[in-house]
């Protein structure tokens, strides 16, 4: 029985679950290179990213398919999470969940796919652009680069680069006009995401169920990008407040800070990594912005 440990959000994949081998637990440095006569060469760093980790397993036991049901939900709703394998933690988002039924009433087999925006390791140090603020405009151009020349080779409907760019274009006319991403007016950083929610919608009534391997290749590398878009946007204002208290009731802090809207207590729960309303213990709570995301109908591929 090997000593690992596997934990995506709530979830523990237990003991011979885990996989004895994981991805590659690395980082790449994204940067610019431009090269000058004279042999001059110019680098211009974006950041250390972690890479991406896939991996696969069986769920066993009475709540297995109740675990692979919160780990669908996890893709379903893109909701930023953390993944920890044996000492090392990543904080970003459940891209994919495969799961595969077997005779078995208790065991599940899946293949998974997690997509890190940060390494958030003991000891681990973060590169230059680590911010929202730094990170979206390459995100964007990476979203650019992605929609006009797919690296499959394939040609994707013009229409879909045409909004991208609409997309990067606005949000650096915006960042130009107010200066950095946490001054942008929250309406407006809605718009955006209501720009992202189409544009994922587009892809996957299209692209992404295309019989050509190399258009479905390109749409999932853009959907993915647009996914860590979206997260930064979501990221991107700072908290309404910070504060200390001891045995909190989420339902009036919400009702303080929200204009008397109790069901908000799940926005604080969220941010702060609670399960109830009512935590016991001590606590410093951010109390987060309150966007209100566009409702997403992009169909779930598992």
């Amino acid at each position: 029985m090997p000593d690992v440990i596997l934990k995506v959000g709530s979830v523990e994949f237990l003991d011979m679950e885990a996989p004895s081998k994981f991805g590659d637990l690395g980082a790449v440095q994204a940067l610019a290179l431009h090269e000058f006569a004279g042999g001059i060469r110019s680098i211009q760093l974006f950041g250390s990213f972690p890479r991406p980790q896939r991996w696969s397993g069986i769920l066993i036991g009475r709540d297995a398919h109740s675990r692979a049901r919160t780990m669908k939900q996890l893709v379903a709703s893109g909701e930023a999470t953390t993944l920890e394998w044996n000492g090392w933690s990543f904080f970003g988002v459940m891209a994919e969940f495969e799961i595969q039924a077997t005779d078995s009433l208790w065991e599940l087999q899946y293949n998974a796919l997690f997509e890190p925006a940060e390494d958030t390791s003991t000891g681990a140090t973060s590169g230059p652009a680590v911010a929202p603020s730094s990170l979206l405009p390459f995100a964007l151009e990476v979203a650019n680069n992605q929609a006009s020349k797919p690296a499959s080779g394939a040609i994707l409907d013009p229409s879909i680069p045409a909004e991208v760019d609409k997309l990067k274009q606005a949000v650096n006319q915006a960042l130009l006009q107010n200066g950095n991403l946490s001054s942008i007016p929250p309406a407006t950083i809605f718009g955006f995401q209501q720009q992202v929610n189409t544009l994922r919608q587009t892809l996957a009534l299209g692209p992404l169920l295309s019989v050509d391997q190399g258009e479905s290749l390109a749409a999932r590398e853009l959907d993915q990008t647009l996914r860590v878009i979206d997260w930064l946007l979501d990221n991107s204002l700072p908290p309404l407040a910070e504060i200390n208290v001891q045995n909190p009731n989420l339902f009036v802090l919400a009702a303080a800070h929200y204009d008397g809207d109790v069901d908000k207590w799940e926005l604080i729960a969220k941010a702060n990594g609670l399960l109830t309303p009512y935590p016991i213990g001590t606590y410093r709570l951010v109390i987060p912005a309150d966007i209100e995301k566009p409702k997403s109908n992009i169909p779930v591929f598992i």
